[in-house]
This record gives structure tokens, C-alpha cells and sequence, in this order.
């Protein structure tokens, strides 16, 4: 099995995120997250950018189980 590689050209798909649950398909593409990148789709972020200049989701485990749980932005 192949590993799969991120473009180094960042005007070029990597793949999509999908969500079916969501009903979200989303290109992602190479980072900087910038606005434009943003535009297109979903972006890496770089391991040189700054957490502090922008929102960074981190994807994880859910617990629907527990009474207090939600979903926040």
C-alpha cells in the first residue's frame, strides 16, 4: 500500500474530508490556512504557522452519552 503524499504545489487538491452524517464533502488543500486557501476548502496548517493568528479545529473523540455534552464553536 502506498502512502499517500501532500502536494507541494498548494493550488492542488490533497483530498476531500467527508462527513456523510454532516452531509459535508469538502476539498482540503495543502496549508498556509489563509483566507483564500479557506475560499476553496479545508486546510492543513503548516507546523511553522502561529495557533494564536488563526482557528484550528482538532478532530477527537465525541461523548453523546453524557448528559452535558455539545457541540461548541
Amino acid at each position: 500500500k502506498q502512502t499517500p503524499t501532500i502536494p507541494k504545489d498548494k493550488t492542488k487538491m490533497a483530498g476531500y474530508i467527508s462527513v456523510p452524517d454532516a452531509e459535508i464533502k469538502e476539498p482540503v488543500y495543502p496549508g498556509p490556512a489563509t483566507p483564500e486557501q479557506l475560499n476553496r476548502g479545508v486546510s492543513f496548517a503548516e507546523k511553522d504557522e502561529s495557533l494564536s493568528d488563526q482557528n484550528i479545529s482538532i478532530a477527537g473523540h465525541t461523548f453523546t452519552d453524557r448528559p452535558h455534552y455539545q457541540f461548541t464553536n
